[in-house]
C-alpha cells in the first residue's frame, strides 16, 4: 500500500505543479522553486518504487535464491547495466543534463529504481511461479515500458512537442503521451489486483 500512496502523491504534485506552471505562465510569474521541481517531483515516485522492491522481496530466500537461479541473476545484473546506462546516455544527451550533477544524480536513482522493479518482479515470478506473482510481473512490465516511453516523450525534438501545436492531434508528442497514460493505467491495474491477491492469501492463511 506504500507504493500506492506515495504515486498518489506524486500523481498528485504533478497536477498541482502542471497548474501552478500555467498560472504563473499566463500572469506571466516565474518562481525560483522551479529549480527544486525535478527532484521534489520524483521523491515520491522513487519512494514508491522502493516500496515496492522491499514488499516483493519481503519474503525471499535470498541464499536459496542465489543457489537455484545463479544464471538468472547474472544475467538480470547485465542487462540491468545495460538498461541503466543506456537510460543515462539518453539523459546526456539532453541541454539541461550533465554529468556529476544533482539532476543527473536523482534520475539516475529514478531510472536504478524502475530498473529493479521489473527485476524483482521477474524474480519474484522465477520464484513462486503462481498466478499471484504472474499479475505482478504484467505490472511491473506495463509500469515500466510506460516509463521508459515518457523519457522518450520528454527528449523527442521541440517542434513536436505535444502543447507546440494544439490544433495538431496527431502530433508525436500527443501520441507519446497518451501511450505513456494507457501503460501506466494497465500497470497499475495489474498491480493493484496483485496486491488485493495478496491481502486475500494472507487472510486465508491467518483463518
Amino acid at each position: 500500500m506504500g507504493f500506492l500512496l506515495a504515486f498518489l502523491i506524486g500523481d498528485i504534485y504533478a497536477v498541482v505543479m502542471g497548474l501552478f506552471h500555467l498560472i504563473s505562465s499566463y500572469l506571466g510569474n516565474a518562481s525560483s522553486y522551479v529549480e527544486l521541481e525535478p527532484y521534489v517531483g520524483n521523491m515520491p515516485f522513487v519512494i514508491a518504487y522502493i516500496c515496492l522492491i522491499v514488499y516483493i522481496a519481503r519474503d525471499f530466500n535470498f541464499s536459496q535464491l542465489i543457489k537455484r537461479f545463479k544464471y538468472h541473476l547474472l544475467v538480470l545484473v547485465i542487462f540491468n547495466v545495460y538498461a541503466i546506462l543506456t537510460l543515462n546516455r539518453m539523459m546526456l544527451e539532453a541541454e539541461f543534463f550533465e554529468m556529476y550533477t544533482l539532476a543527473f544524480l536523482f534520475e539516475s536513482i529514478y531510472n536504478s529504481c524502475i530498473i529493479l522493479v521489473l527485476s524483482f518482479s521477474l524474480l519474484n515470478y522465477i520464484y513462486y511461479d503462481t498466478e499471484v506473482s504472474f499479475l505482478l510481473l504484467l505490472g511491473s512490465i506495463f509500469v515500466v515500458f510506460s516509463e521508459m516511453v515518457q523519457v522518450a516523450y520528454f527528449f523527442i525534438p521541440p517542434d513536436s512537442e505535444m502543447m507546440q501545436l494544439p490544433y495538431d492531434f496527431i502530433s508525436t508528442g500527443r501520441i507519446l503521451y497518451i501511450t505513456y497514460s494507457l501503460l501506466l493505467i494497465i500497470g497499475f491495474y495489474f498491480i493493484y489486483r496483485y496486491i488485493l491477491a495478496e491481502m486475500e492469501l494472507k487472510v486465508k492463511l491467518d483463518l
